[in-house]
């Protein structure tokens, strides 16, 4: 690795520091451009991914297949092949400049989970069976069961994520200034890196939120986070259960039926809209009660993705007017 490189990646940093930070984002176009700079600016000697660690990944981050032949063999299902393909050519190119790439165990872990994953692809398939019959509150039903058990995954793999990164540090393996990628509900990954690294003095654990300027836009004002409803159920089961006997029922079916909607407004499992559609549709969703919701849910469930989102912008405009 060239010298010259892992001066840049601890700079700021004492000699013996080390800045962990993770950069919260999503699978998205939006996310990858944001990814690329911040990586540009911020110089890290460490990436460290959200992505399952295997062979294959590294001979083509090594340069030894090529993009389109490992995304063709691994035979992942990509959210955006685009937006995939862009991000692995740019960490071939990190890699040659001296970068290491780093994936980890606990992702692969987490994602071969053969219970986990039987039960999730049974709840997805009751949900899209409820929405293409027109069942809104089964539709409701199956989106709290399904999110939940994406809840249950998600804590695991926060534990084991955050708990393989403290081992690495701990040793030593690890350091100098390592970016860690994760989802943005992927908060509590900190959290408990926080915890296991605790009387390390010289390691600093962080985030950034890369869709900060975004949130602001599009809610007129300075905003931390924000979370579509599906991703603040996820984070509901996956933190805030733990906190209290009980999740607010009427609050977690009012988020679902909003989570119904803004599903048929961004199609966000199907295809890739921006994410300031997707805070817009969001912001947009967070006027609606349950009844509204449902209303709404038997006007635009046959439509397409631009036509729902137009329908439910114009009744809250005609709503506002009264």
């Amino acid at each position: 690795m060239p010298v010259a490189h892992l001066e840049l990646g601890k700079q700021n940093l004492g000699e013996n520091k080390t800045s962990v930070i993770f950069f919260l984002g999503s699978h998205t176009s939006d996310s990858v451009k944001i990814f690329k700079e911040y990586v540009e600016k911020n110089t890290p000697n460490i990436i460290v991914l959200e992505h399952p660690d295997n062979e294959k990944f590294n001979r083509m981050i090594e340069g030894k297949i090529t993009v389109a032949e490992y995304m063709k063999v691994e035979g992942r299902n990509y959210l955006s092949s685009d937006s995939s393909r862009r991000k692995f050519e740019f960490l071939r190119e990190m890699h040659k400049r001296g970068v290491r790439i780093e994936t980890l165990t606990s992702e692969s872990l987490a994602g071969g989970n053969a219970s986990l994953k039987l039960s999730k692809d049974a709840a997805f398939e009751e949900l899209s069976s409820s929405l293409q019959n027109g069942d809104f509150n089964r539709a409701v039903r199956s989106c709290l069961n399904f999110l939940e058990i994406f809840g249950v995954e998600a804590k695991l793999r926060d534990q084991w994520r955050a708990q393989e990164i403290a081992e690495k540090v701990r040793s030593g393996e690890w350091k100098g200034n390592i970016l860690i990628e994760a989802g943005a509900i992927h908060t509590q990954a900190k959290n408990i890196l926080i915890d296991e690294l605790k009387g390390m003095d010289n390691v600093n654990v962080s985030s950034v939120y890369s869709f900060r300027e975004i949130a602001s836009r599009v809610f007129k004002g300075s905003i931390s986070e924000v979370y579509p409803p599906g991703d603040e159920l996820i984070r509901i089961h996956t933190y805030e259960a733990t906190k209290r006997t009980s999740v607010d029922e009427e609050k977690e079916k009012l988020l679902g039926a909003r989570s119904i909607i803004h599903f048929l407004m961004t199609k966000s499992l199907a295809s890739e809209v921006g994410v300031e559609t997707e805070y817009t549709a969001t912001k947009l969703v967070n006027q609606l009660s349950y009844g509204e919701c449902e209303t709404l849910f038997n006007k635009v469930q046959k439509m397409d993705q631009e036509s729902a989102y137009k329908f439910v912008e114009d009744y809250l405009r005609k709503k506002d007017k009264k």
